[in-house]
């Protein structure tokens, strides 16, 4: 991803923009990735938990039974 990033900053001087970002605006995107990725994360883990709960219970009910 960082190869990504250092190409939108060459394209926008390519594309005649005024300056290249700066460090608050890097650092800003930085967070932004990494909210991003810690929200997908907690879906994913939500997901698992649930399947995990739901196996869970239907081995319960099969053992206990």
């Amino acid at each position: 991803m960082i190869e990504s990033r250092d190409a939108v900053a060459v394209n926008q001087l390519a594309s005649g923009a005024t300056s290249p970002l700066s460090f608050d605006e890097r650092w800003a995107r930085w967070e932004a990735k990494g909210a991003r990725h810690d929200a997908r994360v907690a879906r994913r883990m939500r997901m698992i938990l649930a399947v995990m709960a739901a196996i869970g219970v239907i081995w319960a009910s099969v053992v206990l039974l």
